[in-house]
């Protein structure tokens, strides 16, 4: 399978499972998703359809997405960056380049590599670690305000601001800025870094899911 289109109102694991899965008013969207993985395309899609999105087709190689996000115009595109006959940083220049307006979110499953820059130059609105894509990511990070969800995530895990800058391709310098503002929006006052990051990260795990 090098392309596959799924009906309006389905996604790919309820055209498996032969059911429809219901759009929440909240946020109705349609998404491709482009991964040579089988199996991470339909994990994937089941758990974003699960919050809401639309998956109206999926593609396993880089030629195979930009005929299908050309023929399908969705909102998003979930991008995996590396693809076997092209990677993702070309199908996004290429999409770009042909005027798409689908909004094109890169994916990875490296915690790091040498294309760390080319994320921040690529036509895209942003890049999500494979690992935490789930429905609210996503929207934060259509949003605008994912990194400090991400930033906020990852210092729940335990990660320092030099880890969580690897992690999510960001200067160190740019974590301390985001976990300043999510400090902000928690209302903890600048004490001491240590009992703000403590107390940010209970408030993250005591939030709903």
């Amino acid at each position: 399978m090098v392309a596959r289109v799924f009906p309006l109102g389905r996604s790919g694991a309820g055209e498996q499972t032969g059911t429809v899965i219901a759009t929440p008013q909240a946020r109705p969207g349609t998404l491709v998703v482009v991964d040579d993985h089988a199996r991470f395309r339909a994990a994937v899609g089941e758990r974003l359809a699960v919050a809401g999105w639309r998956i109206v087709g999926e593609a396993a190689a880089g030629a195979a997405a930009i005929d299908l996000v050309a023929r399908l115009t969705p909102d998003v595109v979930l991008l995996d960056v590396v693809l076997p006959d092209m990677d993702g940083f070309a199908v996004a220049d290429r999409l770009a380049a042909a005027g798409n307006s689908s909004a094109v979110v890169l994916t990875s499953g490296h915690d790091r590599g040498d294309f760390a820059g080319r994320v921040r130059a690529a036509p895209v609105r942003g890049f999500l670690p494979k690992e935490m894509i789930s429905g609210p990511a996503l929207a934060a990070l259509l949003a605008g305000d994912y990194r400090e969800r991400a930033v906020l995530t990852l210092m729940a895990e335990g990660r320092s601001n030099a880890g969580i800058a690897a992690r999510l391709y960001l200067s160190p310098k740019s974590v301390e800025r985001h976990a300043a503002a999510v400090f902000d929006k928690l209302g903890l006052p600048p004490d001491s870094d240590d009992s703000r990051r403590v107390l940010a990260v209970i408030a993250f795990l005591r939030a709903p899911a």
